[in-house]
């Protein structure tokens, strides 16, 4: 983060670039409860609010 900045929206379509994470649950997964923890914490309300505040939009569930 650089000091004095402020996040004012974002680029022009023609030249914004995207980024788009995903995230899942593995089959393999040694502790599901854990995992799914982690991803509803990831999709609240809360972690959208600071997505936001951060210039980034929060995660919408697929």
């Amino acid at each position: 983060m650089v000091p004095h900045i402020q996040y004012v929206g974002p680029l022009p379509p023609a030249i914004q670039n995207d980024t788009v994470y995903a995230a899942g649950l593995s089959a393999h997964a040694k502790s599901v409860k854990d995992a799914q923890t982690l991803l509803d914490a990831l999709g609240s309300k809360e972690a959208a609010a600071l997505l936001e505040r951060k210039g980034m939009e929060p995660a919408t569930p697929q």
